[in-house]
């Protein structure tokens, strides 16, 4: 999932300058629009554009969507440097109304091209949105992001209703991204082109490597998902690994176990509390700051709690926070919860994550082993049994026939693992390694979803890679330096 801020001001210039622009015809769409921009904070020029597709590619007939794009030029003389294709996450991240802060993770290559997408279904992309809080107009928005399951499907059968107005949702799918990718490819005249996917974009990297390989000079994977995982599979489980991760690390650190001796009781027992029963607390209101009293059920609790996994500063507070609902006062947990909706709602297309997963995860599974699986992990079957149900009904659309095979390349590809990573853990940049010849697999150290970019260590990697398309041990001498944050004691 995508870390950064949205800029809504950084599009605002958009619009009028692509209006402005000349049309060219591209090899596999009606038209290719592009022009100077004007991005907010932005140090690098940039070209802002669209290229228009048809939604459903394989009959090439019917309604035409827009890929949006920004190209960001090189703050250096080197046209000869392959770009950087960034793919963001998800499924259902947007990139464009966040281009400064993508471009900012990418500020040691200013050397290079960098080409930030709208993927179909995200954005302005003919994004498929179907959660908002919206606090203003609803009152009762504050308490339903904690009594409704932010996968509610109810939730999302009204927005299928209103997003098949516009939308095709069944041609909305990870293979059908990657082809239109390569129509991009073509269209700004890359022949050879960096993949740097994170999250969900490695899935979508994977993908395109599979089906146009010949135009990928090499690739970084960051918190790498293949496609041949089924992720809810296993996410239950994954995310009780991390918790007993976290659980070791307070128990080996002096200070917090002295603060914290019965963390794991502790969190067990919570638990087991709201499991029985919701709990009523008082929180401030996001908007007005008023004291509200909301119920928090037990399955928001645990979402919570696996997206504070995905970032060990915030995991750090877990102890703490625990030991105070263990006590009685839950306001510090449960605050964790409209802060991570928030968030979601506001980066994520929810749309385009439920035609990739009914497309190309939920009808896959094997659902009495991951029942069995999950049945005794603290996320339990919630995300499995949500996802089920929107599946039933969401229109479902067609997987590549080899999707779910391992992805087979001899692309140079970096793979960067999170050692606590919550979301996709070592074990699938692991599986992904084994089928790519020249992959280099780090294991990044105390370090989980979010972190796996924006550090001088991670730079001094991804720098090395780009140049060399592989790493010598004293490349990855500055991973030993790499700690855990502090614990928060009080």
């Amino acid at each position: 999932m995508r870390r950064f801020s949205l800029i809504a001001a950084a599009m605002s210039t958009i619009g009028g300058a692509i209006a402005a622009a000349c049309v060219v015809t591209s090899s596999a769409a009606a038209d290719f629009e592009i022009a100077p921009c004007v991005i907010d904070g932005a140090d690098r020029s940039a070209d802002c554009g669209r290229l228009h597709v048809f939604e459903d590619r394989k009959t090439g007939r019917g309604r035409m969507i827009p890929i949006e794009f920004i190209r960001f030029h090189p703050g250096t003389d080197a046209a000869s440097k392959a770009p950087i294709y960034a793919l963001t996450g998800g499924p259902g991240a947007g990139a464009t109304r966040g281009a400064k802060g993508v471009l900012d993770s990418f500020a040691e290559f200013s050397d290079r091209e960098i080409v930030i997408i709208d993927q179909r279904g995200t954005g302005k992309s003919n994004g498929l949105d179907c959660v908002r809080y919206d606090l203003e107009s609803t009152p009762d928005a504050f308490q339903e992001m904690f009594e409704k399951p932010f996968f509610d499907p109810a939730r999302f059968r009204s927005c299928m209703d209103e997003l098949s107005k516009r939308a095709d949702l069944r041609f909305y799918t990870t293979s059908l991204i990657a082809d239109d990718i390569d129509d991009l490819r073509d269209a700004l005249g890359h022949e050879q082109i960096i993949l740097h996917g994170e999250s969900y974009g490695t899935t979508l990297a994977l993908e395109f490597i599979r089906r146009h390989g010949a135009h990928v000079r090499s690739a970084i994977l960051a918190g790498v998902a293949p496609p041949s995982i089924l992720h809810t599979e296993t996410l239950a489980q994954d995310m009780d690994a991390m918790l007993e991760a976290l659980f070791a690390a307070c128990e080996a650190d002096a200070a917090c176990n002295a603060a914290f001796p019965a963390f794991r009781r502790e969190f067990r027992e919570i638990a087991d509390r709201v499991r029985a029963a919701p709990i009523e607390v008082s929180l401030p209101h996001t908007l007005t700051n008023e004291p509200t009293l909301v119920r928090v059920r037990y399955p928001e609790l645990m979402i919570a709690v696996r997206y504070a996994l995905y970032s060990t500063r915030n995991s750090a507070g877990l102890p703490l926070a625990v030991h105070e609902a263990h006590g009685g006062d839950f306001r510090r947990l449960t605050a964790l919860l409209p802060q991570l909706l928030f968030r979601l709602a506001e980066i994520g297309d929810e749309g385009m994550w439920a035609s990739v997963r009914c497309a190309e995860e939920f009808p896959y599974i094997d659902d009495k082993a991951a029942r069995a699986a999950a049945a005794d992990a603290y996320l339990g079957t919630e995300r499995l049994d949500s996802g089920q149900a929107i599946c039933r009904f969401w229109p479902r659309g067609r997987a590549a026939a080899n999707f779910h095979q391992p992805v087979k390349s001899d692309v140079p590809a970096l793979l960067l693992a999170g050692e606590v990573d919550a979301a996709t853990p070592p074990w699938m940049a692991v599986e992904a390694a084994k089928h790519l010849a020249n992959a280099e697999l780090v294991i990044v150290p105390n370090s989980s979803h979010w972190e796996l970019n924006g550090t001088a260590c991670m730079e001094t990697i991804m720098g090395v890679f780009l140049e060399k398309s592989a790493l010598g041990d004293e490349d990855r001498a500055c991973l030993a330096a790499i700690m855990r944050p502090p614990f928060t004691l009080n």
